[in-house]
């Protein structure tokens, strides 16, 4: 399994890319909710990201604003998920 932060550069490209035409730096710890750059319908993009890019299904008592606070966070739930699915 990839380590914890193997995830962030794909993250974070995706983010700069649909929410943010790729015109501001972000960094793994930016407050993505907070400074409004992801929204509601945002994220659900990410959670579809997630699944096509990583094989990953995030359940919807998952998808909550501290799960999508930062890229830290997401990496977090990525990697608690992924583990829980490698351990069925």
């Amino acid at each position: 399994m990839p380590s914890l932060h193997d995830f962030s550069g794909k993250l974070l490209g995706f983010i700069s890319r649909s929410f943010l035409d790729g015109d501001k730096q972000l960094t793994v710890e930016t407050p993505l909710m907070e400074l409004n750059i992801l929204d509601s319908v945002s994220v659900f993009d990410i959670v579809d990201f997630i699944s096509t890019e990583y094989r990953i299904r995030i359940p919807l008592e998952e998808i909550h604003p501290a799960n999508f606070h930062s890229v830290v966070r997401l990496e977090e739930l990525i990697f608690r998920l992924a583990d829980g699915e490698s351990g069925k």
